[in-house]
């Protein structure tokens, strides 16, 4: 991707999904189980539009470069929990991410949202990850360790939304 190249964020079409297999693969983090996962978010959104998963892809042109999943959690008034956001290894470091999460970010201000939470991995290879989520505005709300498995923890970010944006 080069750097100069527009991102654009719109709602994920069908035609994505091979390429967000493609992006998830290529991150290098993910086990098969959570590629797995990936594609039965997906699909399920694509048989049912009100599942309550929401995707977004990331395009410079016609190439989908990055994904996000995320969606309002259950019995929690205001409360959303962001899934997935996942870039093209290629186009880290350029924007796509926070594009991502900016559009995120309008969607749930503009449903009153009061906060997302972000479960993921305390591993040292998710370390980039949470160095962005705290870019992002997002706070470390919590660890369990040996979550995982021995020696790899979770944590939880947390991104605050006042009702007045």
């Amino acid at each position: 991707m080069k750097s100069e190249t527009r991102i654009q964020i719109d709602a994920s079409r069908p035609e994505d999904r091979a390429a967000i297999g493609e992006i998830a693969r290529r991150a290098g983090v993910f086990t098969r189980e959570e590629k797995d996962s990936i594609f039965e978010l997906f699909d399920t959104h694509l048989q049912s539009p009100d599942s309550g998963y929401e995707w977004f892809s990331a395009r410079a042109g016609e190439r989908v470069v990055g994904f996000a999943c995320y969606g309002p959690t259950p019995f929690a008034q205001g409360a959303y929990d962001l899934y997935w956001i996942c870039t093209d290894p290629d186009g880290q470091g350029r924007g796509v991410g926070r594009a991502l999460f900016a559009a995120m970010d309008a969607e749930i201000r503009n449903r009153k949202g009061r906060l997302m939470m972000i479960w993921t991995s305390g591993g040292r290879e998710y370390m980039p990850a949470s160095k962005f989520y705290e870019r992002m505005g997002c706070e470390l709300s919590a660890r369990i360790r040996d979550y995982y498995k021995p020696g790899e923890d979770m944590v939880v970010f947390v991104k605050y939304y006042n009702s007045n944006p």
